[in-house]
């Protein structure tokens, strides 16, 4: 088979073109010019697009895993926020606003009453009504305002995380258990409880089926809005 080089198929390229142009109008040329600019444009476009989406995808594949994290153990919080409070609306509801709990915790993300006193007042400077919570945009919030909370708790601690623990699976765990419970645990995930652990599992799994499943609005979300995770529970 002919082999031939990159030059040299560009400079027998160039040479059909310039012969091609010689049998057309002015008019015409310049219309093919302008025809080949634009292609090529669009060329470059899609050539970018796919690289940024190339590398992006490569950093999704492995949001969930401790690859992830950086030296010090730590979610890269541009790639998993939003996705994380999906996954605790999902544990905790079934997505069901109106939902209450066995020991009275209430809408989307199952919030307890002292809960939701103390986030409200912070978050607002009054406590609000706690029949509230049933509002699926305004639980949202103070949810994930109680993760920020939680997350602020365990960086506070970070030099007492056992080895085996990571960030994702601690703030999973404080917001199930509590933090005292955590704490009491060594930040230890196998000193945890067994409903714990299994709250932790099922939550981390459902978070990475989010972010393996749905890569183009992972990517949209990184790319539009670049936020750090739970940033918009001061907001």
């Amino acid at each position: 088979m002919r082999q031939f080089s990159r030059s040299r198929l560009k400079s027998e390229g160039q040479s059909q073109l310039s012969q091609s142009l010689k049998n057309v109008s002015p008019r015409g040329a310049a219309v093919m010019m302008l025809g080949l600019i634009l292609v090529s444009a669009q060329l470059f476009i899609v050539s970018s697009r796919q690289a940024a989406a190339d590398c992006l995808r490569d950093r999704i594949a492995n949001a969930g895993t401790p690859e992830v994290v950086s030296e010090r153990g730590s979610m890269d919080p541009k790639r998993v926020g939003d996705f994380l409070v999906v996954a605790v609306v999902q544990i905790e509801s079934d997505g069901i606003a109106r939902k209450v709990g066995k020991a009275g915790e209430r809408g989307l993300m199952q919030i307890k009453r002292s809960t939701w006193k103390q986030v409200t007042q912070k978050l607002f400077g009054r406590s609000l009504p706690f029949d509230r919570a049933f509002e699926p945009a305004l639980n949202r919030r103070v949810g994930r305002a109680y993760l920020a909370e939680m997350q602020e708790f365990l960086h506070a601690n970070r030099r007492r995380w056992h080895a085996n623990a990571d960030e994702r699976s601690l703030l999973l765990a404080c917001y199930n258990a509590g933090p005292g419970c955590v704490k009491a645990a060594g930040f230890n995930l196998k000193r945890l409880p067994a409903s714990t652990r299994s709250y932790i599992e099922r939550a981390t799994a459902l978070h990475d089926y989010y972010l393996a499943g749905d890569a183009a609005r992972v990517r949209e979300l990184l790319l539009v809005q670049n936020r750090v995770l739970l940033d918009s529970a001061g907001s």
